[in-house]
């Protein structure tokens, strides 16, 4: 098995956003379900940066690196998210490999992987609900609502399901 031991050599070509209003939009997924979102990144931005998002609500299925006290939250309605403890992955300046999980009914199910490694849950939330994304557009990438992504995004890629370890895996030591 081949282990990548340096990520950035695969990453020549990458979308480069400015923190200030560069994003990408596809209405490749509109609506609510259980997905997994794969993407190596790269930032140095230590707050709020906003890696993707559905609709025009707060609340509307968004990933975001340090969130509340530094801390990546997958927020997917108002009292139903869930916040993974701190990681130098989010903003350390090199390349890393990020799997997002969201099983959209059981936000205790979510799952964030950082270089083929599942990441300790901080806490949930689970008090609310989750409804379909009434008002989305489709998903914005480097960009939540008027928040955006400061950093690199390559390889973004959405796939049906849960992915599984040996799966994520994989993909990252696939580059």
């Amino acid at each position: 098995e081949y282990v990548l031991d340096n990520p950035s050599v695969y990453s020549t070509y990458s979308l480069e956003f400015d923190g200030v209003d560069q994003h990408a939009t596809s209405s490749a997924d509109s609506t609510l379900a259980t997905k997994s979102y794969s993407f190596w990144a790269k930032s140095t931005k230590a707050i709020y940066n906003a890696v993707f998002g559905h609709g025009t609500s707060a609340t509307d299925g968004r990933f975001v690196f340090n969130g509340s006290s530094s801390k990546p939250i997958l927020y997917l309605a108002s009292d139903y998210y869930r916040y993974w403890a701190d990681n130098p992955a989010q903003d350390d300046g090199n390349w890393h490999h990020h799997v997002v999980y969201v099983e959209h009914d059981d936000i205790t199910a979510c799952k964030w992987y950082v270089d083929g490694v599942v990441q300790a849950t901080d806490y949930t939330v689970s008090s609310g609900s989750a409804d379909a994304y009434t008002d989305a557009v489709g998903i914005t990438i480097g960009r939540v609502l008027s928040e955006y992504y400061d950093g690199n995004i390559d390889e973004f890629a959405i796939f049906d399901g849960e992915l599984t370890s040996a799966q994520v895996t994989a993909i990252y030591n696939g580059g």
